[in-house]
């Protein structure tokens, strides 16, 4: 069995404490980049984005493109 032991702290020390910790708390960056998605970009046809994404790949890795397949449906 775990025993614990109670202690009453003065009034000023827990809320100095908090004061304390809020003051070194750290936030975390935040992006400055703005803009969004190229024009003609559709959210919703996955095969185009995993397509931009492969040539994105290719050019990091110095590597041919992949063939563009065509986005037009009928």
């Amino acid at each position: 069995m775990t025993k614990r032991t109670t202690i009453r702290l003065p009034g000023a020390l827990p809320s100095g404490a908090k004061r304390r910790v809020a003051a070194l708390r750290v936030l975390p960056p935040v992006s400055a980049a703005s803009g969004g998605l190229m024009p003609g970009i559709d959210l919703n046809d996955l095969a185009v984005l995993q397509e931009i994404e492969d040539i994105e790949l290719a050019r990091r890795l110095d590597l041919p493109s992949p063939p563009l397949v065509s986005t037009t449906r009928q």
